[in-house]
């Protein structure tokens, strides 16, 4: 399975688990992480990786809203 299928398969299995707001308060205290001059390389790629983790989730999770709305709009 290559990294991309991974990633987006983790963030599919994680949606039901995390709030949505929960997520993006986390990326907010991530983006003021990596806005700190302080914020060392190598922790300011950990933070990336878990943005990134934080976008897909919530884009899946998003997804799924739709998904319902499209569902109950029929």
């Amino acid at each position: 399975m290559n990294k991309d299928k991974k990633t987006k398969t983790n963030a599919k299995k994680n949606v039901d688990n995390i709030n949505i707001e929960e997520t993006f308060k986390r990326l907010d205290k991530i983006i003021s992480k990596l806005e700190d001059d302080k914020c060392s390389l190598k922790d300011s790629i950990k933070l990336y990786k878990e943005g990134l983790d934080c976008i897909n989730i919530t884009k899946n999770c998003l997804d799924n809203i739709k998904h319902e709305l499209e569902i109950i709009d029929e």
